[in-house]
């Protein structure tokens, strides 16, 4: 059996902003209206942020590149743009914008994680585990960073690494679900298959809403385990 990974979800980055206002019309290259430039990107962020969350990618879309085009340093714009364009299926443009994201900030783990993961959907698997590795080396205890490294990894076919991962994520994080998945997976590459390991992180990551899967479900029920419902 191939090694099953789930799709890495790039997620937005949680931030709290203020409400959504009508942008007022001023000069914002003004050196006296900085205070006010900051809160008008904030603000349309916040608008595009809200309308990412209810799958308007037309809005958002345009809102992250209206903060851009006041401050194109903004790295919550830069972040969330290139999520929604992996969203779009827009891999190279995401890809782009992220890059530009790690670069003017760099100290920034979202920027890291979310090219780590849209490049591994592409399958540059060599460009995610670096972007991903930086992103774990930034914050060791991101347990969402060490489920997609383990992911990364485990595409890559070093299942050794993988497991140690996912192991990570779980112990950093117990409802990491994509981490359960996953190490179940792994659990059923080993020779023998560990079937009850396997089984029970399957198990844990449907209660936690994961998919089931029809593949994972015919090795364990050759262990006499129901079909999940």
């Amino acid at each position: 059996m191939k090694v099953m990974i789930f799709a890495a979800t790039a997620a937005l980055i949680g931030i709290s902003l203020l409400e959504s206002a009508a942008t007022p019309s001023v000069d914002f290259s003004a050196p006296d209206a900085k205070e006010l430039r900051e809160a008008s990107v904030k603000r349309i962020t916040a608008q595009g942020i809200g309308a990412l969350e209810k799958g308007d990618l037309d809005t958002g879309r345009a809102k992250f590149q209206e903060a851009l085009s006041i401050d194109p340093d903004n790295v919550v714009a830069l972040v969330n743009l290139g999520s929604l364009e992996d969203r779009a299926g827009h891999r190279d443009v995401a890809e782009k914008i992220l890059g530009k994201a790690t670069q003017v900030a760099p100290r920034t783990v979202a920027a890291w994680l979310t090219l780590g993961v849209v490049t591994c959907e592409e399958g540059k698997l060599d460009a995610a585990l670096a972007a991903l590795a930086q992103a774990v080396l930034l914050d060791p205890s991101n347990a969402k960073a060490h489920s997609y490294l383990g992911v990364t990894i485990g595409r890559k076919g070093w299942l050794d690494g993988a497991e140690a991962e996912l192991q990570r994520a779980i112990e950093l994080d117990e409802t990491c679900r994509d981490a359960h998945f996953n190490l179940a997976v792994i659990y059923l590459q080993r020779n023998p298959p560990a079937v009850e390991l396997s089984r029970r992180h399957y198990r844990r990551a449907l209660e936690l809403g994961a998919a089931s899967d029809s593949l994972v479900e015919k090795q364990l029920n050759g262990a006499n385990m129901p079909p999940a419902k």
